[in-house]
């Protein structure tokens, strides 16, 4: 059972209090408006879409998965999966959307390894939309070799980070595509030119403003 050989390691997986933790209503004005069904079923062509161009990915890490939705999708595609959760929402957990075993209420920037089997886990794709501009420039390294030690040398990570700033200070790391590819350059990653875009032709969630984003694909140098 994945429940047995998924183990939560360090700080930062899952050992936190919810008080610190944000629920629906920082995706939405409304609390369960993404629910709804238009809403939720917007998701939709985007899992579709990742599958269709990664159909052999065995697992998937999704940083920042707010309420599960994407997750929901792709398993409805292929069952078999192995698709991980994480994020700061204390009410994804029992919301029947995510599997509770497969996510951790986590911040992504601070330290955190995922385990299977007593061995560090490697995803053929990691996932994060709409959250890299919530990570404060400080600690950025952090959530980067996050990601770098869950990734082999096969890895795609598909991202998309906010180009404004937005309010009360949320969106602290603003950065556009030059600087995005040279900071991930700098943590050893490297951008994939000819993948970029794919996200335009896709059909995207209702709640995301890719109009006003960066999006990023890259892997390991």
């Amino acid at each position: 059972m994945i429940e047995e050989i998924l183990q939560k390691e360090n700080e930062g997986l899952g050992d936190i209090k919810t008080d610190d933790c944000v629920g629906f209503d920082h995706y939405d004005a409304t609390a369960d408006i993404i629910f709804e069904s238009r809403n939720f079923s917007s998701y939709k062509p985007l899992a579709s879409k990742i599958f269709e161009l990664f159909p052999n990915a065995k697992n998937i890490l999704e940083l920042g998965c707010g309420a599960g939705v994407l997750s929901h999708h792709y398993r409805n595609l292929n069952p078999e999966i192995t698709y991980v959760t994480l994020d700061i929402n204390k009410d994804v957990r029992g919301n029947n959307v995510v599997k509770d075993e497969h996510h951790f209420i986590c911040f992504t920037d601070r330290e955190f390894q995922i385990q299977q089997d007593g061995s560090q886990m490697k995803f053929d794709l990691i996932l994060s939309f709409e959250h890299f501009e919530h990570i404060p420039n400080e600690n950025i390294s952090i959530f980067l070799e996050n990601i770098k030690k869950h990734c082999h040398v096969d890895t795609i990570v598909i991202a998309t980070a906010a180009l404004w700033a937005g309010t009360d200070g949320r969106h602290p790391l603003i950065l556009d595509l030059s600087g995005w590819t040279q900071l991930l350059s700098d943590n050893g990653f490297e951008v994939i030119n000819d993948t970029h875009s794919f996200l335009s032709t896709t059909s995207i969630p209702y709640n995301f403003e890719l109009h006003n984003s960066v999006e990023l694909i890259f892997k390991l140098k």
